[in-house]
């Protein structure tokens, strides 16, 4: 199964970070991360019915999901940052986080039912940002379609700013963000490191 992206661009957060958050000292636990991303994808079936009304046409639900992202981006606001090693700290300058919009020539339930190859596709799906940037987006997310309809929407985060409790806490977000509902999220704490504050250590 081949996966093409269409369009790639930075999305950011709808409304600019407070001058006062925008610099966050990452703590020693994430310091001591290793600079890798770690990703997840999640796949959603298609509603063919354009008489039901819980159908959606692709176009909209790239529109609906983009802006939700934007609206989730103004709490997690450092995931649209960048990483400044030498620093120890994430510019959360409103960079935004990278968009891609990718089509699939198969369809989901091969994928899904192991008529294809899963090492060769999965992890196009959920797309690392380039090794040779120097600064690179700290979070991936691309949608991509399937010849049936259906849907998989992929992340890949730094693991240097978010754990599996992050990427849970702001996917919930994301979707409810999509429901409408985003004024009943907790907003997150991003103070670690006056827990735990990031020291000079030597290089591994």
């Amino acid at each position: 199964m081949k996966i093409e992206t269409e369009s790639k661009k930075l999305t950011k957060p709808s409304a600019p970070t407070a001058d006062h958050l925008r610099k966050l000292k990452i703590s020693l636990i994430d310091q001591l991360q290793p600079p890798i991303y770690v990703g997840v994808i999640f796949f959603y079936s298609s509603k063919n019915d354009v008489h039901d009304p819980s159908f959606v046409p692709i176009s909209e639900k790239f529109r609906l999901l983009e802006k939700a992202l934007t609206e989730t981006l103004t709490l997690f606001y450092p995931l649209a940052g960048r990483y400044v090693e030498e620093k120890c700290l994430v510019e959360c300058d409103d960079h935004g986080v990278e968009f891609l919009e990718a089509k699939a020539d198969g369809t989901l339930d091969q994928l899904l039912h192991g008529e294809t190859d899963p090492d060769d596709v999965l992890s196009h799906l959920a797309t690392q940002p380039p090794q040779v940037d120097k600064m690179p987006p700290l979070v991936v997310v691309q949608i991509t379609t399937f010849t049936c309809g259906g849907m998989a929407v992929g992340l890949c985060i730094s693991h240097r700013i978010a754990d599996v409790t992050t990427i849970s806490s702001f996917m919930s977000t994301w979707a409810m963000a999509c429901r409408g509902s985003i004024q009943k999220v907790i907003h997150p704490c991003f103070d670690l490191s006056s827990i735990f504050p990031p020291r000079d250590l030597p290089k591994l």
